[in-house]
């Protein structure tokens, strides 16, 4: 079965369900009707004079409860099976019988019989009213000879008369039919559209769902180039930081190059100055002092005659002070030219680090003596310095990232010796040669 087919049946089993629901409120207001016209009409539709209880109005209560009590079970129970639908349209057709009947054949009350075949027209289903329209045809055919009275109203109406009842009752099924037909069609055409409707939705649910996919892996495909790109930002940033940063520390450097060659001059002229001190003036003038041509007139002033011994003793004062500032500005010196070198040192490995990860061919003993002097060990007094490198060849690595390894393990290994003992510097200066053969694999 087609979903088209489907939902027709769907509709139709819908459309009966509720038509056989306002049948079944029928059922029950047409009993109530029935005995209210029994008790109320019947007497006197039948030609009484004295309205009276009538045999009718236990008819009305016996006989119509009968007819409306399956139909009303059926409706709510199997509101939409054709049994349902059939047993409605008899039942129907007999209250239309029951109540021509109860007024004893008004002419009026025969239009019943064609508003029941409207109502089961709802059902849009021509054997319905087939049905009904053969029970009509047997009731007027059979009371009208057996029973004229509760039919036509008179005892001896025409033959045929019922036949004329009978073609009207047709002429109302076909226009009844032709609109059930055109119900059907217009179902079928509403079940066809909502077919259509459901497969475009479905085919639009599974592209969307087709789409979210592409849209999915397109997302996981972006989500990963940023990714990609921002760790390719992010190395540019480091690199250019650390660019900039070497370039700042080689200006840097720079200008510490040129204040250290100031100073250097200023301690060479220092230096040069105390040199020349006019120290050996005073021993002279001691000498004067103590000549024979001066030495009478001190003789008579006790405060002058310690002249000398004040000239001799202020003499060695100032040769003792001139030696040990002479000696400072040598060590001054010196480490003035020792920061030159770790400057010149530094500088050159500053702008190596604008090309950071370089390889090159370089020898490590070349680059432990470049640290060690970077790190100034061989001006610490209480630390001995020994190199002992086997001859590995050159090795193919980083100069910059090497130079800093080795900086910061001799920085290490100073600050082990003043905490534990200067045998550390032996034993750190030994493990060397291992370390750089481990980098050079």
């Amino acid at each position: 079965m087609t979903r088209a087919e489907q939902l027709f049946v769907e509709h139709s089993d819908d459309n009966h369900r509720r038509t056989s629901h306002v049948f079944a409120v029928l059922m029950v207001a047409q009993w109530i009707f029935a005995i209210v016209v029994a008790a109320v009409w019947s007497p006197y539709g039948w030609a009484g004079r004295q309205a009276a209880l009538h045999v009718h109005v236990y008819t009305a209560v016996f006989l119509g409860g009968a007819i409306s009590s399956l139909p009303l079970a059926l409706a709510i129970l199997r509101p939409s099976a054709f049994s349902t639908r059939i047993v409605i349209a008899v039942a129907q057709m007999l209250w239309s019988a029951l109540l021509i009947h109860l007024t004893g054949g008004r002419i009026e009350t025969h239009f019943h019989v064609f508003g029941s075949l409207a109502f089961l027209a709802f059902y849009r289903d021509w054997r319905v009213l087939a049905a009904a329209t053969i029970v009509v045809v047997l009731d007027h055919g059979l009371r009208g000879l057996l029973w004229p009275d509760s039919v036509y109203g008179v005892g001896n109406p025409a033959m045929l008369r019922f036949l004329e009842h009978a073609l009207w009752v047709v002429f109302e099924d076909v226009v009844l039919v032709l609109g059930c037909l055109r119900g059907v069609e217009e179902t079928r055409l509403v079940a066809d559209r909502e077919a259509q409707a459901e497969a475009g939705l479905a085919r639009l649910a599974e592209s969307n769902d087709t789409l979210d996919q592409r849209v999915k892996a397109r997302t996981q495909e972006l989500s990963e180039s940023l990714e990609r790109l921002t760790e390719t930002q992010r190395q540019l940033v480091d690199a250019s930081r650390r660019s900039g940063m070497a370039d700042v520390a080689t200006a840097v450097l720079h200008n510490v190059g040129n204040v250290l060659n100031s100073v250097n001059i200023s301690s060479g002229m220092i230096a040069s100055t105390v040199r020349e001190s006019k120290v050996a003036g005073i021993g002279r003038l001691r000498d004067l002092l103590a000549s024979a041509e001066l030495a009478p007139m001190l003789a008579g002033n006790p405060k002058a005659q310690q002249i000398p011994a004040y000239l001799d003793r202020l003499k060695g004062a100032l040769e003792s002070e001139q030696v040990s500032v002479l000696n400072e500005l040598d060590g001054l010196q010196k480490n003035i030219d020792h920061i030159k070198v770790i400057v010149s040192m530094q500088q050159t490995h500053a702008k190596r680090a604008t090309n950071p990860g370089a390889i090159e061919s370089l020898s490590l003993a070349t680059v432990v003596n470049e640290a060690v002097t970077m790190a100034a060990l061989a001006t610490e007094k209480d630390i001995e310095v020994v190199n002992d490198f086997e001859d590995v060849g050159p090795a193919f690595v980083d100069r910059h990232k090497v130079f800093q390894i080795v900086v910061n393990l001799l920085s290490n290994a100073r600050h082990a010796i003043h905490d534990t003992g200067c045998w550390l510097a032996r034993s750190s200066a030994a493990a060397l040669p291992l370390c750089f053969a481990s980098l050079e694999d």
